[in-house]
């Protein structure tokens, strides 16, 4: 849910945008190989309650990159971000959902 008094609704090409941005820092901080959005944003169908889901690849997942990365988005996007990291044990079903829907930054 947005935190300001007048949400913004969050849009794939805006949201890629903020995560284009936020990639050098990313990919050098904390091993970052791709980024994007999935869900609601990345079809165009935000609205004023909406999150921003995002998904994150990266060479070495860890709790503090995790907790470091959500706080950086959550601050970017002024929204609450659902960040999560893509790997090899993601159950199949959803696996599948994030290779049909996700836009990545890269």
């Amino acid at each position: 849910m947005a935190t300001g008094a007048n949400p913004k609704i969050w849009t794939r090409d805006a949201a890629l945008a903020v995560l284009r941005e936020l990639l050098p820092e990313l990919k050098a901080r904390y091993g970052v190989e791709r980024i994007g959005v999935f869900g609601s944003v990345a079809r165009n169908e935000a609205g004023p309650e909406s999150d921003v889901d995002v998904v994150v690849h990266l060479k070495r997942q860890t709790l503090d990159h995790l907790l470091e990365l959500k706080e950086i988005l959550d601050g970017r996007f002024d929204c609450d971000v659902d960040l999560v990291f893509f790997r090899d044990s993601i159950r199949p079903m959803f696996k599948n959902r994030l290779s049909r829907e996700a836009a990545y930054a890269d």
